[in-house]
């Protein structure tokens, strides 16, 4: 439920204000991610591309709306993965993300300030979703 439903993934993910439905649930999913990265409101237009319910649901980037008009994409491809791994009597949660730069420069500016940042992202994804599990904040 926290992992696959759109609007709770909104609630944990750091980086998402709003995360939108266009068509199809599952693998397929086409959905627009709103939200701030490097302190800009920016657009992502995704793609489910793996699904396997409470298992693992990953997705790709199809298209980019920047705060900035005419700001390069710095990456060729992005895929988030984010997978439910049984452990013990609870469950590891893991966020991947891997991208392709789109080119020599781009890839040494993502290394050098894109990587950190997300790095941020992340944890804080993984620290709202225990709140939010454990009832810390609301559902």
């Amino acid at each position: 439920m926290f992992v696959d439903n759109a609007s709770c993934l909104a609630r944990w993910l750091s980086f998402a204000t709003q995360i939108e439905v266009i068509e199809g649930d599952g693998m397929g999913r086409k959905q627009i991610v709103r939200g701030r990265f490097h302190r800009f409101c920016n657009g992502v237009e995704q793609e489910v591309v793996a699904y396997e319910p409470a298992k693992q649901i990953s997705w790709n980037h199809t298209e980019e709306h920047p705060a900035i008009n005419g700001m390069p994409r710095f990456d060729s491809s992005t895929v988030i993965t984010v997978s439910l791994i049984p452990e013990g009597a609870g469950t590891r949660v893991r966020i991947e993300s891997s991208q392709e730069p789109a080119g020599l420069l781009r890839g040494i500016a993502m290394r050098l300030v894109t990587q950190r940042s997300l790095n941020r992202h992340i944890r804080a994804s993984l620290e709202q979703l225990e709140g939010m599990i454990k009832g810390r904040l609301s559902v």
